[in-house]
């Protein structure tokens, strides 16, 4: 407020006794303005240890057994025995058989490049001020029974995220103009060989039923196909294979699915090795917010109880964070990365500024004041904000504003000057809004 004032009638023999209303909103010494969940983008992998399968080990015993245990299997032509096996192996109670797979139990909380390489934190420790960190920070804890995959990554359609684009703020936007890009589903994908000699990494479906063909179909290709979806109740994937031939999920499972040598035939029924290497860049929204407090600890006096005004803000305030050697994308059937990881989004100075706006407006302890002069005055306007009034060596602290300045000119009598102030809540939704519209800039996120 441009227009401040200080008033002290001490000797005004005209003043009368005034009022003031003290805040039920009491003054605070610091503000913490909050988002949305923090979010970590990663890669696992078997390569890395971290995925491994997500089923008993007793159940795939039974599953490659089939139904050779049943009585009359050995009588039957070797066509019904396929066919007897298939049935077996659909029964829901093999439902997790070589197709669900997660997080270890004593995974670290870090994660590699999907090949072996260093492995980063995922969600490390933050810094203070804000700023980029060093990517060997140590993991924040979680509990990884509360932990679930997102169905989507914070990685945007037609944008360059390879190589060290992130760490240097330079990610290429290939959108066309008038369009909006979308955010990508994970990314799961397997190494297989080339019908020509080598390797590649083929990308298994996308998220929801979509099925995409795994190779092609001529000179020998592998012609089957796979959805992915999200554990619902777990860190951790599902892979749905759908075979032309009617081979189950062991198609994934060469190394571990061992045929009925009276029925079935190798090449058909095992193809890939989920050991070597199923991989997945997944993302998580951990169990904190993201969070910006002004003032900070280093700036309040040491051994005084703080209070503190929390302020959520909810999801249009975003921390994203990726390690360095993420899988970002496939292209040719390589593997893209970020080389340096950082943040994908980053929203603490916008909250670091709402939280220093609202402090502003929170330390300082306000008071509606009435004042009535038995004669005119024009001490004051309307919007004019009364800081202090009373003597200048034991002022009162008022701090609101001017509302209404009533003047009363009765007939025949003395006038009256009414002067009174108020003050409302902060509108920091409306604050909050603008900075979100002004970031989006007419872009997602």
């Amino acid at each position: 407020n441009a227009s401040q004032v200080q008033l002290d009638f001490a000797t005004d023999p005209t003043l009368e006794p005034g009022q003031l209303v003290k805040s039920y909103f009491h003054a605070v010494d610091r503000v913490r303005a909050a988002g949305a969940r923090r979010g970590a983008c990663f890669t696992i992998s078997a390569d890395d240890s971290t995925i491994v399968a997500d089923w008993l080990a007793a159940l795939e015993t039974s599953y490659n057994a089939g139904a050779s245990g049943v009585a009359g299997y050995g009588a039957l032509h070797r066509v019904d025995r396929q066919r007897r096996n298939d049935l077996w192996r659909s029964d829901p109670r093999f439902e997790r058989v070589y197709r669900y797979w997660r997080l270890p139990d004593a995974w670290d909380g870090k994660a590699g490049d999907g090949e072996g390489g260093t492995p980063y934190a995922v969600d490390p420790y933050l810094p203070i001020p804000p700023a980029e960190f060093n990517p060997a920070a140590p993991a924040r804890p979680r509990w990884l029974p509360g932990v679930r995959f997102e169905y989507y990554l914070p990685l945007l359609t037609d944008h360059d995220y390879s190589a060290g684009r992130i760490g240097a703020k330079t990610v290429t936007d290939n959108t066309p103009p008038g369009s909006q890009p979308q955010f990508i589903p994970p990314i799961i994908a397997i190494k297989a060989p080339r019908p020509e000699g080598g390797t590649e990494y083929v990308r298994l479906g996308a998220t929801g039923d979509h099925l995409a063909r795994i190779e092609n179909l001529y000179n020998g290709g592998r012609g089957w196909g796979a959805s992915v979806r999200m554990q619902p109740f777990a860190p951790g994937i599902i892979v749905d294979v759908q075979h032309p031939e009617g081979a189950g999920q062991h198609v994934l499972a060469s190394a571990e699915f061992v045929p009925r040598p009276e029925s079935e035939v190798l090449d058909i029924l095992a193809d890939l090795d989920w050991h070597d290497n199923l991989l997945a860049t997944v993302f998580w929204l951990t169990d904190s917010h993201v969070e910006e407090v002004y003032p900070r600890d280093l700036d309040l006096p040491a051994g005084d109880a703080i209070r503190e005004q929390y302020l959520p803000f909810g999801d249009d305030f975003q921390l994203n964070y990726l390690p360095p050697g993420t899988v970002v994308d496939i292209q040719d059937g390589q593997l893209v990365r970020t080389t340096s990881g950082g943040f994908i989004r980053d929203d603490r100075p916008k909250l670091r500024t709402l939280a220093r706006i609202a402090f502003e407006w929170y330390r300082r302890p306000r008071q509606a004041l009435q004042l009535a002069w038995r004669r005119v005055v024009n001490y004051v306007e309307l919007g004019s904000m009364i800081t202090q009034v009373g003597p200048v060596a034991s002022p009162r602290e008022v701090n609101s504003v001017v509302t209404a300045i009533t003047i009363d000119l009765p007939e025949g009598g003395a006038p009256r000057t009414i002067v009174q102030t108020e003050f409302a809540e902060l509108d920091l939704a409306g604050v909050a809004n603008k900075l979100v519209l002004h970031s989006r800039g007419g872009r997602l996120g």
